[in-house]
Formats: C-alpha cells, structure tokens, sequence
C-alpha cells in the first residue's frame, strides 16, 4: 500500500466519523476533507480531479431540486396532500397505509427523500395516535416506500443522476428501466406488510 493511498484511507475514516457524529458540520468535513489530501499531494493535479471526478451536471441538478421543494413546501403544498389523503381513507387504516405509502414513494421519485419523510411522519404519527397503534411497521414501511421510490427516476436519487450520467440515459429511457423493477418491490414490501399487521389495519381511526 502506497503512503498516499494509508493517507486517503485515514482522512476517509476520520471525515465519516466527522459526519456520523456530526461533531462538524458535514460540509465542513467533507471540504477539509478535500483540503487536506490536495495538501499532502493526494490530489497531484485539481483541474484533472474537477474535469473527471466531479459532475457539475449532478450538482447543479441537485442545488435546483433544493429550491425547488423548498419552495413548493413553503407553500404547505404537501401537508395538504397528506391531509387529503387522510379525508379520502374514510377512517380505513389500510387504505391510509396504502395511500400514504404510495405517494412516500410517488414524492421521493421527484424530491429528496429526506423532505418526504419529514412531511409524512408528522401525519403517520397523528394517524397511529388516533388509533391507539404502535406506529413502528408505519414508519418501517414508509422509509422503504421513500427509498424504493427514490429509484425510479433519474432525479429520484443523486446516485440516479450519476448513472443516467454515466450511461448516457434520458429521464424516459432510465424510468422505462427501472420502473417495473420499481413497482414489483415496492407492492411486495406493502404486501409483507399489510400480511405481517392485518390484525392492526383492520383497526378504524378517528380525529
């Protein structure tokens, strides 16, 4: 092993614990990060390591999404949505189950995951509570609703954007490819776990 490639690894596991333990703003940690292995000669030429290792396309993508949702959200657009949803499941707990998972997942192919699970959990939460339920298979199934949905678009994810990138793929050739694998593991996951708590979702709720 080369001192450069014992440097890279000691920075790597510094920077993660960094960002784990968020004893540093992750930002910071990556940019110092960064820094420190263009200080030690890691990085021998910065303008090889912007042309080829940094995809301006994926950033700037990802900065418009950003102000995006930030916007749409400002606007209490998606609290609505979910509002709606829940008048709509007439007090079923399997059809807001259903329905919220589904538009997790619908949400999170367009907008960050984060965002969508920080909109819907509140809601989750409130739903549980009415009906007196442990909420943890809810949360479980939404998070999964929000990373399988993640996958079927080319803005669903940043790692999306970097294949579609890579492949050269339009946003129609990459959801034709990955659609179907899409909706297969997100109605068996919602399958598993409406059989694992039909005793729960057969409960009606009431605010």
């Amino acid at each position: 092993m080369t001192i450069d490639a014992i440097i890279s690894l000691f920075i790597f596991v510094v920077v993660y614990y960094l960002i784990i333990s968020e004893k540093v703003h992750r930002s910071i940690s990556v940019v110092l990060g960064a820094f420190i292995l263009t200080f030690f000669g890691v990085f021998e030429d910065p303008d090889y390591l912007f042309k080829n290792y940094v995809d301006f396309d994926t950033i700037f993508l990802l900065i418009g999404m950003m102000l995006l949702v930030s916007a749409v959200k400002s606007t209490g657009f998606f609290e609505y949505v979910a509002f709606k949803l829940i008048h709509f499941s007439k007090n079923s707990f399997l059809s807001i189950f259903i329905l919220l998972n589904f538009f997790v997942a619908f949400f999170s192919a367009f907008v960050d995951n984060v965002t969508t699970i920080m909109i819907f959990i509140p809601i989750t939460l409130a739903v549980a509570d009415a009906a007196g339920i442990d909420p943890t298979f809810f949360v479980l199934s939404e998070v999964f609703s929000s990373n399988i949905g993640g996958t079927a678009t080319l803005i669903g994810d940043p790692p999306n954007i970097l294949i579609g990138n890579a492949a050269r793929l339009t946003f129609n050739d990459f959801i034709l490819n990955t659609s179907p694998a899409t909706l297969i593991t997100w109605g068996t996951i919602i399958l598993y776990f409406v059989l694992k708590n039909k005793k729960y979702l057969k409960k009606k709720y009431k605010f």
